[in-house]
């Protein structure tokens, strides 16, 4: 019986965290039951169009402490 073995990947380095890498950490800011397509920031407010229902502050858990929004909604 033949065996191969595949060459191991080798990680890359460890680099520093920048403004232009995405990441799939937790955000501080609304959470939505769709999804947002476009904002917008005017000042300290930013306005949010997409399809969604439903928004919620950030750290609430799915399906609680809900505010109806339709399919737009504004968040400082």
């Amino acid at each position: 019986m033949l065996c191969c073995r595949l060459p191991q990947a080798v990680p890359g380095p460890v680099i520093g965290r920048t403004a232009d890498i995405v990441t799939a950490d937790g955000l501080p800011t609304m959470q939505v039951d769709g999804v947002v397509w476009s904002q917008a920031i005017v000042g300290n407010t930013v306005y949010a169009g997409g399809s969604f229902a439903n928004a919620r502050p950030a750290g609430a858990g799915p399906g609680t402490n809900l505010t109806a929004r339709a399919n737009f909604l504004s968040y400082d």
